[in-house]
């Protein structure tokens, strides 16, 4: 912890912003020896600089294919880099008192949904505006949400999936808990809140978790990109 707090460049947490490289994909990510020593284009690649500074190490070699699996090197490397990381995509988060890891966590664990999301509503409206053509700005802006939401969830030290691929589609978000299975489908611009729980009915997202005997909670959310925040919510049992 002492080395992270100390040694962490600003430069890593504005590149992986602005890059708008989905933070999910750091975790088990794969790359050959050459990519790894090339850092010629570190925005749309920052797997390399994040390997040569330390922040992701060698977990594992396929032999056939020459490729290393990266990840964190340990748990305080991991918490630390999120920890420093959110106040760059959400920056009046840090000291913000509607950001509270162990708020969020007592909400999600007693299923306090509307509880949970009014207080990840406080926190998403800090989110700077994205400069981008028009044409972008929807995809950008569900990619920084979608990082921000991970982030909390890292956080949270709850079991997260992110897109997590199913036979009829991938699901957003998973959050698991001792006793709850929270499936998130998020929709950003043109979708609402009820086409996002309808798509989770749909595809059946809740299938693979049949016959798991937690609760299932199915939470459509729909995001204005006007006002760049969470519209409304709605839930499903």
């Amino acid at each position: 912890s002492y080395w992270f707090a100390t040694g962490t460049p600003t430069y890593l947490t504005w590149l992986l912003k602005n890059a708008n490289y989905d933070l999910k994909k750091l975790s088990g990510v794969s790359a050959t020896a050459s990519q790894l020593g090339d850092i010629s284009d570190p925005e749309s690649n920052p797997i390399p600089i994040l390997f040569q500074s330390g922040y992701l190490t060698i977990k594992g070699y396929n032999q056939r294919f020459n490729k290393y699996t990266l990840d964190f090197p340990n748990r305080e490397v991991r918490l630390g880099f999120y920890e420093y990381l959110l106040p760059t995509f959400v920056p009046k988060s840090k000291g913000n008192s509607t950001f509270d890891v162990d708020c969020f966590v007592e909400d999600i664990e007693a299923a306090r949904i509307d509880e949970f999301m009014e207080r990840l509503k406080s926190l998403l409206a800090n989110i700077p505006y994205t400069q981008a053509a028009e044409e972008d700005r929807e995809r950008l802006l569900e990619q920084q949400y979608q990082n921000v939401v991970y982030i909390v969830f890292t956080l949270m030290g709850c079991y997260t999936e992110i897109e997590h691929h199913t036979a009829m589609g991938r699901i957003d978000i998973t959050v698991k808990t001792d006793n709850y299975i929270f499936i998130m489908e998020l929709k950003v611009g043109k979708g609402t809140a009820e086409e996002a729980l309808q798509q989770i009915e749909d595809k059946r997202y809740a299938e693979p978790y049949a016959a798991d005997t937690r609760k299932i909670y199915k939470i459509g959310v729909g995001f204005d990109s006007q006002t760049r925040n969470i519209d409304r919510w709605v839930v499903s049992i």
